[in-house]
Parts: structure tokens; sequence; C-alpha cells
């Protein structure tokens, strides 16, 4: 966990483990996550959801770069707009604009 959000989040460190070789932090969180506990013979007894926010807020969100620091939304600006948004994770993201004149415009972004 980075140093950032491990001080803020203390209290969660009950476990540490280091991940494969190949496999990278930004790999693991374009997906979900799951803890799993098993028995000595290797039989699954529980299983447990992981929070996320936490982690993708520390990578991304945090620093000079980070999406705290952008302007975030719609963006006017006389008779342009920009768009932004914030989706570390993301694979795909629609974007749907409706005109006054109630026709429908539907862009794939990238």
């Amino acid at each position: 966990m980075p140093e950032t959000a491990a001080k803020r989040y203390q209290n969660y460190q009950a476990f540490t483990f280091e991940l494969p070789e190949g496999v990278t932090l930004d790999t693991l969180l374009q997906g979900q996550l799951v803890a799993v506990a098993k028995n000595a013979e290797g039989k699954i007894i529980d299983a447990t959801g992981m929070q996320l926010a936490p982690v993708l807020d520390a990578l991304y969100a945090t620093g000079e770069e980070g999406a705290q620091n952008e302007m975030l939304g719609a963006v006017v600006s006389g008779s342009a707009a920009t768009f932004k948004l914030w989706a570390p994770t993301a694979k795909m993201f629609h974007f749907t604009f409706t005109m006054i004149a109630s026709r429908k415009l539907v862009m794939p972004l990238a």
C-alpha cells in the first residue's frame, strides 16, 4: 500500500503479501479483488471483497498530477464545453449529450 494510504488506513494492516512476479498493482486494480482464507488442506473457508477506494485515491487522486488538482465535469468557456472524467480503472466510457433541440448524440471517448 502506498505510504500516504498506509498512514490514513493503518488499522487495516492486519496482514501483508507480495505480488507474484509480473503482476502489478495497476493490473490488479482493473478488476474486482477478493481476499480468500484457506485451511491447511487448501479448502476455502472464507472470502471477502476488498475495498479499493483508498488505494485508488492514493495512487491516482493525490500528488501534483492527481485528480484532486483537476477541474472535473463540464467546464464551459464561451460557446465551448470541455468534459473531464476521473475513472482510472475504466475500460470504456460512453458520453451521452442531449442537445436543446432534443437530438441525442452518443460518443465513445478515449
